[in-house]
């Protein structure tokens, strides 16, 4: 419709109004959670009684399920001069924040929340300057995040809904973005939000600011399930996990901790974190304070969540595969690796390849890889749609810090593509030595806490061998102590050791051992007199492991 003029309208959930031009609202418009109405001319105005009474018009916003008045709700406002006193005003008024991209700098890390300084990046502003208080005067402006967590007059666990009034937001809104160039080693965090009373297109939120992909390459919603906790870093005493974020970028989307895997939109009323890249190009605020804009226009907007945005990541060529990490305590993260022809096997960015920091202070974790980058290690993993055959492996790591008995948990949640819906997928367990079809069945194991980057990985056949080659079992390999204390490996088959690895029943590697014949002698003086596992390599192709006991 190219006019409207509106008396008395209630959009239930789910459903929509779209305008072409302008706006009158003279009576009442209630828009439910998941209803939108979208205007779609970026100069179109709106007019009518509802700008001197701003209550006739109403957006209704509920909030995700709160397991307490300390988890925060990510906010934006989708109404136009919205306060936040009568906005959020279900929220605690001494717990609602702006966050202010300009004072974020992280150039030190701390351990365990211990106040100390330390060389490298943490994910935590220095000073703890970056979150600011919003008072209830502050008015919520267009495009701005906004945090705040719940009044305690509620019953918990529970969901919330908020009221926003007044004339919608519309048409083109230019937010800045800020890093600090002082240190370039960190994320430069800044937290905006979607502006109108309808969801925004992911895939069309990313195309539109082109000039600043690398910028805005992934959107990070708060999705939190991980209870605060006082080893975790932060700014406060008791502060919440980095990896409940869940994440959408260019190649696909990631769960947070609750579990709940996004779709490709941004609802109306969400603020979520973006990070300027060191490379964008942008104007200096002072000093080493430098910005650019984020563009929000109608274009983006969708009448519900399901409309798609085309673009190379999305193609019928694109093949991915989700992996998923429970514990019967509670943990729950994903990895996402993505064959697409786009992406390169290398380090492309964040709108490809999404880290996910070794300064997370969770309880369990896991993580793949790029070889290029060998430090880094990736929640969000875009490979070339070459890279992708039968003989592919994707190794991962597995990190945990939970000391009391635990069952761990990997499944395969989803899967995309030709290749991972017709394949078996197979997931090998080099410490213990068991490939399992993990397509079929989930993997669960213990663990002893620590970080096991060596130990799983994924393949698409049972074992990496050729044709011709006969596969041996660990009883083809033989393991012996010398009076001289020295350790002998060798197989009696046509194959030659082309490396052991040594490791503790901890799974810590003591040792990484060359050979290059069917037995091989070494010392391993350095390993105390304990049981410990040989990682076996052959020249086949095959790896082996066994189980030892040192005694000398």
């Amino acid at each position: 419709m190219y006019y409207k003029r509106i008396e008395h309208i209630n959009y239930r959930d789910n459903t929509y109004v779209t305008v072409d031009n302008n706006l009158t609202v003279n009576g009442n418009i209630i828009v439910k959670t998941d209803g939108s109405f979208v205007q779609v001319n970026d100069d179109a105005i709106i007019g009518g009684n509802v700008l001197t009474d701003k209550s006739k018009i109403k957006v209704e916003k509920e909030t995700s399920n709160l397991g307490s008045a300390e988890e925060y709700t990510y906010w934006s406002a989708p109404v136009f001069n919205e306060t936040i006193g009568d906005g959020l005003a279900e929220a605690n008024t001494s717990r609602t924040f702006w966050y202010n991209g300009q004072n974020y700098l992280d150039a030190t890390r701390e351990v365990a929340n211990d106040n100390t300084t330390l060389d490298g990046q943490d994910d935590v502003d220095d000073n703890g300057d970056d979150w600011q208080y919003a008072t209830t005067a502050t008015v919520m402006a267009p495009g701005v995040g906004y945090a705040a967590t719940q009044n305690s007059s509620g019953t918990f666990p529970g969901q919330f809904t908020y009221t926003f009034e007044g004339a919608f937001n519309n048409g083109i809104y230019n937010v800045p973005i800020y890093r600090n160039d002082s240190e370039t080693n960190d994320n430069n965090w800044n937290l905006i939000g979607n502006p109108y009373p309808s969801a925004l297109d992911a895939d069309s939120f990313l195309a539109e600011n082109t000039n600043i992909t690398q910028t805005i390459g992934a959107i990070y919603l708060w999705s939190q399930t991980t209870a605060a906790d006082k080893n975790s870093n932060g700014n406060q005493g008791y502060n919440y996990a980095q990896s409940d974020y869940a994440i959408i970028n260019g190649t696909g989307q990631t769960m947070g901790g609750d579990g709940v895997m996004p779709t490709r939109h941004i609802p109306s009323g969400q603020g979520f974190f973006v990070s300027m890249d060191n490379a964008a190009a942008s104007t200096v605020v002072s000093g080493d304070i430098k910005t650019t804009n984020v563009v929000f226009n109608n274009s983006m907007r969708v009448t519900g969540n399901n409309a798609k945005f085309s673009r190379t990541t999305t193609t019928d060529e694109a093949n991915k595969l989700w992996v998923n990490l429970t514990t019967d305590n509670g943990v729950a993260n994903q990895i996402l690796v993505a064959y697409l022809d786009g992406a390169s096997d290398s380090e492309d960015g964040t709108f490809y390849d999404i880290k996910r920091g070794t300064y997370e202070d969770v309880n369990a974790v896991i993580y793949s890889f790029i070889p290029t980058s060998p430090e880094a290690k990736y929640v969000i993993q875009a490979k070339h749609s070459s890279s992708l055959s039968l003989e592919e492996v994707i190794p991962f790591g597995f990190n945990t810090s939970i000391e009391e008995p635990t069952i761990y948990t990997f499944s395969i949640p989803q899967t995309e593509g030709a290749f991972m819906n017709g394949n078996a997928i197979y997931l090998n367990d080099k410490f213990l030595n068991v490939v399992q079809d993990i397509s079929e069945n989930n993997y669960a194991f213990t663990s002893d806490s620590g970080v096991f980057d060596d130990r799983f990985e994924i393949m698409f056949t049972p074992m990496t061998l050729s044709i011709d080659d006969a596969m041996l079992s660990s009883n083809d390999i033989r393991i012996i102590e010398l009076k001289s204390g020295e350790v002998k490996i060798y197989t009696n088959k046509n194959v030659t050791i082309t490396n052991v690895e040594i490791s503790d029943m901890l799974g810590r590697r003591i040792y990484n051992l060359k050979g290059d014949s069917s037995s091989e002698t070494y010392n391993l003086s350095r390993l105390s007199q304990a049981a410990y596992i040989a990682k076996v390599t052959l020249s086949n192709g095959q790896t082996i492991s066994k189980k030892a006991v040192k005694k000398n």
